[in-house]
């Protein structure tokens, strides 16, 4: 077996759970989900955190696609899409994923000098770059049980607390009481 390719295929699916969870306390912390054992900064620092760890080891996992030798993927099929002649879609998938995640990265270091609109708005590509990177480990890996089972677990983890945030927002909104339409009617008539 050979080293290279052990180590591009562990840190990409090591990769994929630390970016699960990026995904899931980012969802975490951007809600109003807090609480007195877990206040909002916690889960906002654990999630830069966790995402710096994700980018190391993506960082690990182009270098050693790139440096292994079994099949034959240079710099730019890693960042330009669909270049590779190596599984050019689930490559392709993949290179989007980093040019994404570039970006995300770019935007969270300067967040201090953007605004804050602007940053969020960028932000929001996370939800893009994470099923991307799901996609591209389930088409591009070679361990497919593995690979499965590592995107179920992390689709799980991220559906759960998507799904939480959801109803959790559903609860909290106001309900407008109900009038009938024909007391609007009488109201707007006046």
């Amino acid at each position: 077996m050979n080293l290279m390719w052990t180590i591009a295929r562990s840190s990409g699916l090591i990769a994929t759970l630390l970016l699960s969870a990026v995904v899931a306390l980012g969802i975490l912390s951007s809600a109003d989900m807090g609480s007195r054992r877990w206040p909002r900064f916690i889960t906002a620092g654990l999630h830069r955190r966790i995402a710096y760890l994700a980018c190391a080891m993506l960082a690990l996992h182009l270098v050693a696609v790139i440096v292994d030798s079994y099949v034959d993927i240079g710099v730019l099929d890693v960042i330009v899409p669909f270049t590779s002649s190596y599984e050019r879609l689930a490559v392709g998938l993949g290179a989007i994923s980093v040019d994404l995640l570039i970006v995300l990265l770019a935007t969270s270091l300067a967040r201090r000098h953007l605004p804050f609109r602007l940053w969020q708005v960028v932000h929001v590509v996370a939800y893009a770059v994470w099923p991307l990177a799901i996609l591209h480990g389930l088409l591009a890996g070679t361990d497919d049980w593995l690979a499965l089972g590592v995107s179920m677990i992390g689709t799980l983890a991220v559906g759960a607390v998507a799904l939480t945030r959801v109803f959790n927002h559903l609860e909290r909104r106001p309900q407008e009481p109900h009038v009938p339409a024909e007391s609007r009617v009488l109201v707007n008539s006046r």
